[in-house]
């Protein structure tokens, strides 16, 4: 059998696997999204500025949703160091 009573060492797989999972959702919801934006015929425009995401960052990341200069200001927002005022 395996070892038992390793507790810290189990939570530590569930957190990852949890995070894991979060990553993958976060995939598909971003595929989904851009198979939606693929219908409206949306796609390959950035949903914050309008302007054309680019083929070059398009065949990197298919499902951007953003042209490279406001992801990075999305980023730059977002980002665990942003302390607004």
């Amino acid at each position: 059998g395996g070892v038992t009573g390793d507790g810290a060492l189990a939570e530590a797989e569930f957190e990852r696997d949890v995070a894991g999972a979060g990553q993958v959702r976060a995939a598909l919801t971003a595929i989904v999204a851009a198979e939606g934006r693929l219908a409206t015929g949306d796609y390959g425009l950035c949903e914050d500025c309008g302007a054309a995401i680019g083929h070059a960052r398009l065949e990197a990341q298919p499902a951007a949703s953003r042209c490279v200069r406001c992801q990075e200001l999305a980023e730059k927002r977002g980002g665990p160091a942003h302390f607004p005022g």
